[in-house]
């Protein structure tokens, strides 16, 4: 009886340690976008997007900026924090949740997201990347508008 008391008190004493110990992680490096015009200046007050999403841990997130007068949008890095604990169970219970739709690993998309313009690219108005192209060193890009 006694050892199965002990082993209870060592169990709890444990999920208590996970659950109490935080760390942070990354999904998404900072991210500048730069938006240009047909000639090439710099076009301010333009909207840029970033949307991002973890799917193992089933967290998402983004927002709506404005290019500077640099035509620069400067997005800061996206993290979470949470517990040992999150971290070890969220993908065992996103599993569970969704069952065969459930996906893994993280994507982010970030683009101009002004109504009615157009990149040289055609409709296509963001860089997305995915897991260890997100996080390996700070996102880089530019967006030259034809339809502006």
């Amino acid at each position: 009886m006694r050892i199965w008391i002990g082993v209870s008190v060592v169990l709890i004493l444990i999920f208590l340690s996970l659950a109490s110990w935080t760390s942070k992680r990354e999904f998404v490096a900072p991210c500048t976008l730069t938006v240009t015009g047909k000639t090439g200046d710099p076009l301010a007050n333009i909207r840029v997007s970033e949307s991002w999403n973890a799917y193992s841990y089933d967290l998402a997130g983004g927002f709506d900026i404005q290019t500077d007068a640099h035509g620069r949008a400067i997005f800061p890095a996206q993290s979470s924090t949470h517990s040992a604990l999150f971290w070890a169970l969220r993908p065992i219970l996103t599993r569970f949740n969704y069952g065969a739709h459930a996906s893994s690993g993280t994507t982010a998309t970030i683009g101009v997201s002004e109504p009615g313009l157009k990149t040289e690219e055609g409709d296509l108005r963001g860089f997305t990347c995915s897991n260890t192209e997100c996080t390996a060193h700070p996102l880089e890009f530019a967006a030259r508008l034809v339809s502006k």
